[in-house]
């Protein structure tokens, strides 16, 4: 073999030999470069001497007795330590995932008690779940789709008289002047158009008579019950609460020789079982009720103007523009005519929302049994209808959640993972 590619391959392999990493034949090959070659000789020479040089540097050395028991008492506090850190840090996991669980049931507690107590909105769309008519969806596509400079932001008036949660009353006779295109009232001479609504809340023992009274004084009053729903059993010895019943009434505001019908009816309403619960709102909606019969007059001046038009029309292409605009125009008066009769069935009558519940008689929760074994039976089964009103109210309040839930646990665990990554790295700088 060639000297410049044995030294080559000697230089290459000079380590691997002096760690005792070659096979037997590989180091006899080795070996036999050296002896040829003086270069490779010295090399292995020096090499192994370096080697034998740095083996004896520690022969005789000991290390003293007070070091090796300081190393080995360090060595044996640094495992005690580890094995107290694992533990202790699966403790402050374990505190933590209880605090979270904790923190989510007393919300949970806290949102169904507020339920429970009427804080939070109910899963009906109106108090007491009453429901717009279809007359009030009518009155709220027009009012979106009526274009007017006045238009352009809906104020609260609007919303109600768009047929929201509140309802259309008048203090005095509804001016339905549009029908038949008269001129507008100067603002002073304007009456005044006002959104009212009410709602009452009621306990009674007697369940059936109540709901026959309130018929009854509806009927009284010229209103009339547009939806009424029981739901429940009705009360069984022992039990805290029955039946209940919700009820959405329409009641004139003024009628001939009466101008406070309304508010007779609320006063007679209130007799007839133990209020619980009472609110009343009034709206006016003047302005905008106004400002569209004012844009229906515009539009019915501009329909006569463009049906003249159309007659004289100077060729068959302005006559069929003019009758788009025509067309076009008369929409948005089938739609402001629609809001104005809207708003006048609402003016005329006020619409009460009343909710019913039946529950013992007095004198029935006040009387005490003389048998220990009956009351502690009585209590048992009143607190198990108890628990069972409350877990049917704590799944409504966790349903309202959801929508939240599913934005805020995202973020949560985006913000979580930020936290532990910027912990992390403060460990790995405190290292």
């Amino acid at each position: 073999m060639n000297s410049q590619v044995d030294c080559k391959f000697f230089e290459e392999h000079l380590d691997a030999y002096l760690d005792s990493e070659l096979d037997q034949e590989m180091r006899g090959r080795m070996i036999r470069h050296a002896d040829q070659c003086p270069d490779c000789g010295e090399r292995l020479e020096s090499m192994t001497r370096l080697l034998t040089m740095c083996a004896e540097l520690d022969e005789g050395l000991t290390v003293p007795l007070d070091v090796a028991a300081a190393w080995r008492r360090a060595v044996r506090e640094e495992a005690r330590a580890a094995l107290h850190k694992a533990p202790r840090r699966n403790g402050r996991v374990v505190v933590r995932a209880l605090s979270a669980v904790a923190a989510a049931a007393a919300l949970l507690v806290g949102g169904t008690f507020a339920y429970r107590m009427g804080a939070l909105p109910t899963d009906a769309p109106m108090p007491y779940g009453a429901q717009p008519s279809g007359a009030a969806y009518e009155i709220e596509e027009a009012f979106d789709e009526a274009q007017a400079p006045s238009a352009a932001a809906p104020s609260p008036q609007r919303k109600a008289a768009a047929g929201g949660s509140v309802m259309v009353a008048s203090d005095g006779p509804v001016n339905d002047s549009y029908v038949a295109g008269e001129p507008n009232a100067d603002a002073g001479e304007r009456q005044k158009v006002v959104i009212r609504s009410a709602e009452r809340g009621f306990e009674s023992s007697a369940f059936d008579q109540t709901m026959q009274s309130i018929g009854e004084l509806v009927s009284d009053f010229d209103g009339r019950i547009e939806r009424s729903s029981v739901s429940g059993q009705p009360l069984e010895p022992g039990q805290s609460t029955g039946r209940r019943a919700s009820l959405t009434v329409r009641v004139p505001v003024s009628v001939p020789g009466e101008e406070a019908n309304l508010d007779k009816f609320l006063t007679s309403l209130d007799a007839v079982a133990t209020l619980t619960y009472r609110s009343e709102l009034a709206d006016d909606i003047s302005s905008i009720y106004y400002d569209v019969k004012s844009r229906l007059e515009f539009s019915r001046a501009q329909l006569k103007r463009l049906n003249e038009l159309v007659t004289t029309a100077a060729s068959l292409e302005e006559m069929l523009m003019l009758q788009d605009k025509v067309y076009e125009v008369q929409q948005e008066i089938d739609q402001m005519e629609g809001q104005m009769r809207g708003w006048d069935s609402y003016a005329a009558d006020a619409t009460v929302s009343i909710e019913l519940s039946e529950v013992p008689a007095r004198d029935q929760v006040q009387k005490i049994d003389g048998t220990l074994e009956k009351r502690v039976r009585d209590a048992f089964y009143a607190s198990i209808n108890w628990l069972s009103a409350f877990m049917q109210d704590a799944a409504v309040v966790l349903a309202m959640a959801v929508p939240a839930l599913v934005v805020a646990i995202p973020i949560i665990i985006v913000v979580w993972v930020i936290a532990a990554a910027v912990r992390r790295r403060r460990r790995r700088r405190g290292k």
